[in-house]
């Protein structure tokens, strides 16, 4: 259902659908040899970019994500002149009294269930076709070889390391806390001290005039499953994207909204056509007093990240 949708978003707007699907796409095997996917396929997404240079722009979303809101177009939320686009997603850090060290302050975290805003998002990115942005997926996809040997590791935590390199002045100061991760949360720990070192403690948006990491959530074009806790499951119009649309959640995840629990599926032949909305109606009056306004949504998702800032 979420590519349904993706799909038929792509035919409304006249944009390009394109499905990197390893099994019957055709890459370089030699060139991108990763092992592991998550790596490998930023390696295949900068080569078939390099094919594509009649295309200025790309989204990259995982299989995952949905379109809830056919109404936004991917132009805006881009800045000219910027290369690369990533946001951070909240409600990922969870610690229970546990600390991270950055260069000069050891942060103490004391209270229980604590979340952060740590985690650049890996799985929804909007790219500028240029050499700067297909070299710097291709550093990303090998990184895999830096850190392949530590216990919990994937491309997501480690494009922090990516921003580590690429712009801070001491790019291996929080390393050794990845090297003696022994869980997931130390894990997060790490990526959290890289936060505030990379982005000079949270408070940098844009990088060297290329990169931009969104922080405030009226410029992200996605939310992810934690976000919608936060809000308690409340939506406005500003939605666009939503994350974790598995089959298999279907039932239980809030992120369905707002199909949560309707038998439904996307009408592909009414995508070109004047009646492709019709894809995005309420089943049977599902849910719709979930629906909020901007301004109140943009209140409790920045505020949450304003006070969690703080501490």
């Amino acid at each position: 259902m979420a590519l349904d949708s993706v799909q038929c978003y792509a035919r409304m707007h006249n944009y390009e659908f394109i499905v990197i699907d390893l099994k019957n796409f055709e890459y370089n095997k030699t060139r991108c040899a990763h092992p592991d996917i998550l790596f490998k396929r930023h390696c295949i997404l900068a080569d078939y970019m390099e094919k594509r240079s009649d295309l200025s722009y790309f989204l990259f979303i995982g299989a995952d994500m949905g379109v809830v809101n056919p109404a936004h177009k991917i132009e805006e939320y881009i800045i000219p002149g910027i290369d690369l686009f990533f946001y951070y997603r909240i409600g990922l850090l969870k610690l229970t009294n546990g600390s991270f060290i950055t260069p000069s302050v050891q942060h103490n975290v004391t209270s229980i269930n604590y979340w952060g805003p740590f985690d650049i998002m890996a799985d929804s990115f909007i790219l500028r076709n240029t050499n700067y942005t297909r070299t710097f997926l291709r550093y990303w996809a090998d990184s895999y070889y830096k850190v392949q040997y530590y216990a919990f590791f994937n491309d997501n935590p480690i494009l922090h390391q990516v921003f580590m390199d690429y712009f801070a002045k001491d790019k291996d100061i929080c390393f050794p806390l990845l090297m003696t991760a022994g869980t997931i949360i130390e894990t997060y720990e790490w990526m959290a001290c890289t936060n505030y070192v990379y982005g000079n403690n949270w408070t940098q948006e844009i990088f060297d005039d290329r990169v931009v990491i969104r922080k405030k959530y009226e410029k992200m074009w996605a939310r992810d499953h934690g976000e919608y806790s936060i809000a308690k499951n409340k939506w406005s119009d500003r939605d666009f994207i939503a994350h974790g649309w598995k089959e298999q959640w279907r039932s239980n995840i809030d992120t369905w909204f707002p199909y949560k629990n309707a038998k439904y599926n996307f009408d592909l032949t009414l995508c070109g056509t004047k009646d492709a909305l019709k894809n995005w109606h309420y089943p049977n009056g599902t849910r719709p007093e979930i629906k909020i306004e901007e301004a109140q949504l943009d209140k409790i998702l920045d505020g949450w990240v304003s006070d969690v800032h703080k501490f």
